[in-house]
């Protein structure tokens, strides 16, 4: 049920570098954000949705492609 190591691995360095970086880029926030919403989806087995302003990042627990309107 708890999400698998390497995806809580993949959150934390993402965080990290998010977190250290001096301005954060949108890169930076995407990856963030999209590796957030698969560790929570993985951990809860649901769709997870965040927006962050117009941009929507989505992630259902049984499929493994991401959904997402950023550019």
């Amino acid at each position: 049920m708890y999400g698998e190591p390497r995806r809580r691995g993949a959150f934390l360095d993402a965080a990290r570098a998010y977190a250290t970086s001096r301005i954060p880029t949108d890169s930076a926030t995407h990856t963030l954000c999209a590796e957030f919403v698969e560790m929570i989806a993985r951990d809860r087995g649901e769709r997870v949705v965040l927006h962050v302003g117009s941009v929507v990042i989505a992630r259902s627990s049984s499929s493994t492609k991401q959904s997402s309107s950023a550019r």
